[in-house]
């Protein structure tokens, strides 16, 4: 890996600390193939991630190149067709079936014993691994997938046979994995394997159909994450009503409290002869999630005492978002919702690093939070909904964001931000472009930041929005623009959201709320880019398709083991890839373009300092990965960070005897960093 030299606005060099940014592992080949493999999961890898990791696949359904001669199928001895003991000590059936049944499981056994051959033709993987407008603070992740098979019709057998080799009776809802593997050559033919290039994702499918012509067969099927099962309509949604309380600032007395109060409304249904067994409701939260002092601003509350003392109960209706209840209740601590007290505590390190031309600001990382959810699919079957009873888990859990997300009008912020990225894409007369093949701007040039207004002046709210910046731009200098190519304006506005999720939470909260509808809104930022890139494993996330695991005594979850972290344990080191469900994905992207065509030479010229303005930090709202007839291609959707660059005045802080801070001296103005004077 090349060391990326980095300049300071003095022009003195150092050099970006060793690994952190990565390259391509795919660079590494020559050529190269993908194999792709569908095959079945027991309950015993779904309780234990590890397994899933590290078993070789089983009751395989399909593979990329043919099944050839696998013979590895389980045996369905956990009792699917005997009577046991259920989990409160009582005798419960377990997918007993009439004798129909039975022959039908066989035959599809005698089917897929038969590996028979159905082949990827192509598989589309799209992951929205930041907020968004479709699951608020949850992830959310499609798979499309089309086979084929050029004799036969035995899909659905397959499948069926796979499900009961496994205890699943249902095939339908049943957990089946996804596995992915590259294989390839060096130049001098060399074969190269590297495990840590393979994806185990586990998943459901949710929908399919068939076409059927001369040449065969041809499967349309859609998947989501076995883990977003638990966001299906039917289990995310309340199906009742119900009061939430709890003991003090505890917030896990809330979750508990809710979770009864759910699993009431599923015993419900079942004296009212709708389901034979109650599905159940488990909510949990992170030990950090609320506290202070758990993250990189441990001191931030500490002196103005805003640590809660109680949580508001509230009452919740029918048909509401269990996931929009969770964030409700979870914002309100200052942790989450005091945004200008957070934006001054960053901004003030921001224009000291400034003002004393610092290589480095201080860790770019916000702990925020995240809602990650699971689903366990029991062995109990219910003859009347024709499934198997499910335990359904949300966990709340700490995710870090970076605090450009926080930037507002006139307030600039520091020039490493861009470095602290573990991808960075040269385009396109850069001379190293190695993945981008294609790139489309839509660059909103009429962008304004809303600024909500609220005309009561007896709102339970001390500082409404309009209000919240003052004090950060008085100290901290308000510039006209930061970025003078990328100006970013403010339009006060009256109205807002109402969050419909709590009916006692929404006073005092439509604030906040403002900017959580900001952050799951990427799509209206002010530059969106569509980059079309090679192929990159590191874009295709483990932790997100593991299912939550066995908390340890301290209560935290650990879905992914050995993760490499920089302040929010972004970026899984044993096998190259992004932890999209622990901190939000950057990149920076760096654009040459020339000035002018030389027409004596033929050449392009290029003048030092016309870089293109859209250069810098992005988020990575979204990563579509094609994987089509031996060629993989991802499209990343991604906005860029405003004002990144702080162009005008800072100021120096000292302190009187009293211990008060107090402006000193205004500092030069900082020239907005061109790729020059950036990178080397």
């Amino acid at each position: 890996m090349e060391d990326k030299t980095i300049k300071n606005k003095a022009g003195a060099s150092q050099i970006a600390p060793e690994g952190f940014v990565e390259d391509n592992k795919l660079h590494k080949y020559a050529s190269y193939n993908y194999v792709f493999t569908l095959s079945a999961l027991s309950r015993a890898e779904l309780q234990d991630p590890n397994q899933i990791l590290k078993n070789a696949p089983h009751d395989i359904v399909a593979r990329t190149g043919g099944i050839g001669d696998s013979r590895k199928f389980s045996s369905p001895n956990d009792g699917i067709f005997t009577t046991e003991t259920g989990d409160a000590g009582q005798a419960v059936t377990i997918a007993k079936q009439d004798k129909f049944f039975t022959e039908k499981a066989e035959f599809a056994k005698g089917i897929l014993k038969k590996n028979r051959d159905i082949y990827f033709q192509k598989v589309e993987i799209d992951s929205r691994p930041w907020f968004n407008q479709q699951r608020k603070l949850m992830n959310f992740t499609g798979i499309e997938m089309i086979l084929t098979e050029p004799t036969g019709i035995s899909l659905w057998q397959k499948l069926r046979a796979a499900a009961a080799n496994n205890a699943f009776v249902n095939h339908l809802n049943a957990p089946f994995l996804l596995t992915l593997e590259f294989k390839g050559y060096k130049s001098n033919g060399e074969q190269v394997t590297d495990a840590s290039l393979s994806r185990r994702l586990p998943i459901t499918l949710t929908k399919s159909n068939m076409q059927l012509n001369a040449g065969g067969a041809t499967y349309n099927l859609t998947a989501v994450p076995f883990t977003d099962f638990a966001k299906n309509n039917a289990f995310l949604y309340t199906r009742g009503t119900g009061e939430i309380k709890g003991s003090g600032a505890r917030l896990d007395t809330y979750l508990t409290n809710f979770a009864d109060s759910l699993n009431k409304n599923m015993q419900q249904e079942v004296e009212n002869d709708i389901r034979e067994y109650p599905d159940t409701y488990r909510i949990t939260a992170d030990a950090s999630i609320g506290e202070i002092g758990t993250a990189d601003y441990e001191n931030l509350y500490q002196a103005t005492a805003m640590r809660l003392k109680q949580l508001k109960s509230a009452t919740y209706k029918s048909n509401q978002s269990i996931s929009k209840i969770l964030e409700d209740f979870v914002k309100q601590f200052p942790k989450y919702s005091n945004i200008s007290r957070l934006v001054e505590t960053y901004w003030k390190d921001v224009s000291f690093a400034n003002s004393s031309d610092y290589d480095r600001a201080p860790t770019p990382w916000v702990p925020w939070f995240k809602i990650a959810s699971t689903v366990t699919v029991h062995k109990e079957f219910d003859k009347r909904l024709k499934s198997h009873r499910r335990t359904i888990h949300f966990h709340i859990k700490p995710f870090s964001i970076h605090v450009a997300n926080f930037a507002r009008a006139g307030l600039g912020g520091f020039a490493s931000w861009s470095e602290t990225v573990r991808k960075v894409y040269n385009y396109i007369y850069t001379g190293k472009n190695l993945d981008i093949l294609d790139l489309d701007i839509d660059y909103n040039s009429s962008y304004a930041l809303s600024t909500l207004v609220v005309s009561n002046p007896t709102n339970i709210v001390k500082k409404v929005i309009t209000n919240t910046f003052k004090k950060v731009l008085r100290y901290f200098g308000n510039d006209d623009f930061p970025e003078l190519d990328l100006p970013v304006q403010e339009h006060p506005t009256a109205s807002r959201t109402t969050s419909d999720s709590v009916t006692d939470l929404e006073k005092g909260q439509a604030q906040v709320q403002e900017f959580y509808d900001f952050l799951t809104d990427p799509q209206g930022d002010m530059v969106v880019i569509d980059m079309r890139i090679m192929g990159d494993p590191a874009f295709i996330g483990q932790d997100l398709f593991l299912p939550l695991p066995t908390p340890d005594e301290s209560g935290f979850y650990n879905a992914v083991s050995r993760v490499g972290a920089i302040k929010g344990f972004d970026w899984d080191a044993q096998i190259g890839a992004f932890n999209f469900d622990s901190a939000e994905v950057g990149v920076r992207l760096d654009f040459v373009f020339p000035s002018d065509f030389d027409e004596n030479k033929g050449l392009y010229t290029f003048s030092q300092g016309e870089t293109p303005q859209f250069s810098g930090l992005y988020r990575v709202n979204g990563v579509r990965s094609v994987f089509d007839n031996g060629q993989f291609t991802q499209n990343l959707t991604m906005s860029r960070h405003m004002n990144q660059y702080k162009t005008g005045d800072a100021f120096k802080y000292t302190h009187d005897k009293q211990g008060n801070e107090i402006v000193k001296a205004k500092v030069i103005t900082n020239e907005t960093p061109t790729i020059e004077d950036t990178v080397a």
